[in-house]
């Protein structure tokens, strides 16, 4: 999934940022913050997945070099 994707313009809510997010960890596993900074147009990765998390989805993150 990609933000190029989406023949309408991408809503950039912060609940629409969680969604694509969280749909696209469902689907694929994973994705580094670049990623879904380019990908996804989530701009603040971090406090979405906190955000998520606070809702009740368990998400482990790992540090990568």
């Amino acid at each position: 999934m990609s933000a190029t994707q989406y023949s309408k313009p991408v809503s950039n809510t912060y609940a629409a940022q969680r969604a694509r997010l969280l749909q696209y960890l469902q689907e694929k596993g994973s994705i580094t913050t670049l990623a879904a900074r380019h990908q996804l147009a989530v701009m603040h990765v971090a406090g979405r997945i906190k955000e998520l998390r606070h809702l009740g989805y368990s998400i482990t993150t790992y540090k990568t070099d």
